[in-house]
């Protein structure tokens, strides 16, 4: 064959190659697009609805204590279950299913999660199935779609910075609405509408997937010894301190954020509202830091994103304005691009460079919910001598930093 017509036929199978993946891509980009606006309907409220329900068992006098104690329970439970079930799972996941499968098993999770959370307010110990179906949102979900992000989602030049972006502009679009339609909903109609309205939407999610997306099985993974082999790599020293830092950082915020909203505006429409608009206003921002690191690379973006992040968090510490909590939220959200983007480029980056890109993942997942798990654990012990649970964010402002080090390997 003369070698033209042999370099024109290898072009054409990689201009179909690329479109086969560039659907998938779209289908899966879509399909998580309807995922995201489900869960953003409950995200934000989520732990104000727990910190809120009645008939808990008094671990602390306080009131205050006693409620946010049961929200840090649910999360250790979700980490705890994580970390139980994380062997079986990606068994399942990559021996015997494929990523469509995984994706329905994890649609149907998080809808029982849903349906028990629906009923805690009259059974409280509905709480702890909650947290064991959120944990197979984790494993089901979002081990798999990382996974087909790094293999089918890269740019040409072999970076993840400009698709990482598209793919956070299209979940921060999907989320905007969201809390807005959600506080709205709470209080119009009560937690219940909100639930089922999720649930929907949660399972149509899924159709996009139906008939576009091809995945094989892969072989079975030992989630310990991947553990046990990673933990001890001192190349990976810096990366392991970065998933615990970000992930402990990441279940805290998302817990005591909203509670200062709360004790803020006292209403659940404003809180959706100030969300809305500080979510809408950063969308645009994501694209263009993605590109600005696929051609400068991710360490000087993420500087910029680490500093603004700590200072964040030192005057959310002197926050006691609505206003000024308004303010906040839409810089924040702005340099969560900055700070995100290049922390998530960077993680795809090094699974990529890694043989074993589905084992780093893994491993990942399981060093983020120990640390969540420990680390909350922890706070547990010490909230009775908590006088504000706002110092809470001068802890973050401080460890904040340590993510940086995901760009240092050490030798």
């Amino acid at each position: 064959m003369p070698a033209n017509i042999f370099e024109k036929s290898c072009n054409n199978a990689s201009n179909q190659l690329h479109t086969h993946f560039a659907n998938e891509s779209f289908s899966l980009y879509f399909s998580h697009t309807i995922r995201t606006f489900a869960q953003s309907l409950t995200g934000i409220f989520l732990p104000l609805y727990i910190f809120g329900l009645a008939n808990k068992p008094e671990l602390y006098v306080n009131e205050f204590t006693n409620n946010l104690a049961w929200v840090f329970i649910y999360y250790i439970f979700r980490s705890i279950s994580v970390l139980l079930f994380i062997t079986p799972a990606t068994n399942v996941i990559f021996g015997k299913i494929n990523f469509k499968a995984s994706i329905f098993i994890s649609n149907i999770a998080v809808s029982l999660s849903l349906i028990f959370i629906l009923f805690a307010d009259k059974y409280f110990w509905l709480i702890l199935p909650t947290a064991i179906a959120a944990s197979f949102d984790i494993m089901f979900y979002w081990i798999p779609f990382h996974l087909f992000f790094i293999r089918k989602s890269q740019s040409p030049n072999g970076h993840f910075g400009k698709q990482f972006g598209i793919r956070l502009f299209l979940t921060k679009i999907a989320s905007a609405l969201g809390p807005m339609i959600g506080g709205v909903l709470i209080i119009s109609l009560g937690f219940s509408p909100l639930f089922l309205l999720s649930i929907l939407l949660m399972l149509s999610s899924i159709l996009p997937l139906i008939f576009s997306m091809e995945d094989h099985r892969h072989g079975k993974h030992n989630a310990y010894l991947i553990f046990k082999k990673y933990i001890c790599e001192k190349s990976l020293f810096g990366v392991s301190t970065a998933f615990s830092v970000i992930a402990f950082e990441d279940v805290v915020y998302s817990i005591i954020w909203p509670l200062l909203l709360l004790s803020l505006t006292d209403s659940f429409a404003e809180i959706g509202l100030i969300t809305t608009v500080s979510i809408s206003v950063s969308a645009l921002f994501a694209i263009y830091i993605g590109k600005r690191i696929d051609i400068h690379g991710s360490r000087f973006i993420h500087k910029i994103g680490i500093t603004f992040n700590s200072i964040f968090y030192f005057i959310r510490f002197i926050t006691n304005q609505t206003s000024l909590a308004f303010i906040l939220d839409i810089g924040d959200k702005i340099n969560g691009s900055l700070y995100g983007v290049p922390f998530n480029a960077k993680t795809y980056d090094i699974a990529k460079n890694n043989h074993y890109d589905s084992d780093f993942m893994i491993y990942r997942v399981i060093i983020m919910h120990l640390t969540i798990a420990c680390g909350l654990f922890i706070m547990l012990i010490f909230l009775p001598v908590i006088d504000n649970y706002k110092i809470l964010f001068i802890v973050l402002g401080i460890i904040t930093p340590l993510t940086y080090l995901i760009h240092i390997k050490k030798k």
